[in-house]
C-alpha cells in the first residue's frame, strides 16, 4: 500500500512539474491579478504566443470573425452585398484595422493567447490581462466550446458578451496613469 502511494505521488509530481503547461514568468503575475479581480481560478496555464503584426492580423480576423469555410472569400460575399467590401479581401489588411482595439486575443479553439510582438509595456499588460480574463471565463464557463457549434453570428455575439466582461476586468486593473497611456498607445 505504501509503495502504491509512493508511485501515485511520483506520477502526480511528474505530471504537475513536467507535463502540465506552466505560465511564462511575465504572464504569471498578470494571471494572478485577473483571478483576484474576477474571483475565479485558472484550471491550467494558457499558452501565450507573440507574433509579428501581419501574421497576428490574419489570426485575429480568422478567430474573431468566425470564418467557417476554408475560403473566406465566400463568406465575405455577404460583406460585399452590404457595401462594406469591394473586390478581393486580404485578411491581414482587414485584421490590421483591428489591432488598435485588440492587440492581444484569446483563441478558444487552440487555448492560446496571441499578442502582437513589441507592444509598449502598458498596452501589452492591458491587452494580455483582457485576453487572460477571456481565457479564464472560457475555462470557468466553457463559452468557447459552446460557441464552436453555433453560427458565425452567434459565435460573435458570445465572444462579445464574454469579451465585455474581460474588458471590465482589465480596465479595473488600470490606474489613472496606465489608463491614459493605454488610450494614447491604442490610437
Amino acid at each position: 500500500l505504501v509503495l502504491l502511494a509512493m508511485v501515485g505521488g511520483g506520477l502526480f509530481a511528474a505530471k504537475y512539474y513536467f507535463l502540465d503547461q506552466r505560465w511564462d514568468a511575465d504572464v504569471k503575475p498578470m494571471a494572478a491579478e485577473v483571478e483576484t479581480v474576477r474571483g475565479l481560478q485558472f484550471d491550467h496555464a494558457v499558452a501565450v504566443s507573440e507574433v509579428e503584426g501581419t501574421e497576428y492580423a490574419e489570426k485575429l480576423v480568422r478567430a474573431t470573425v468566425g470564418f467557417a469555410a476554408d475560403d473566406p472569400q465566400v463568406e465575405l460575399s455577404g460583406w460585399r452585398a452590404l457595401g462594406l467590401l469591394n473586390g478581393k479581401a486580404d485578411l491581414a489588411t482587414l485584421g490590421l484595422a483591428g489591432i488598435g482595439d485588440a492587440p492581444a486575443f484569446y483563441d478558444p479553439g487552440s487555448e492560446t493567447i496571441y499578442v502582437v510582438r513589441d507592444l509598449p509595456a502598458d498596452l501589452r499588460r492591458f491587452a494580455l490581462q483582457r485576453a487572460l480574463a477571456l481565457a479564464l471565463l472560457d475555462q470557468e464557463y466553457g463559452w468557447g466550446g459552446r460557441a464552436a457549434d453555433q453560427s458565425p453570428a452567434v459565435q460573435r455575439g458570445m465572444r462579445a458578451l464574454y469579451d465585455a466582461d474581460a474588458l471590465a476586468v482589465a480596465s479595473a486593473l488600470l490606474d489613472d496613469t496606465e489608463r491614459a497611456n493605454v488610450l494614447l498607445q491604442q490610437s
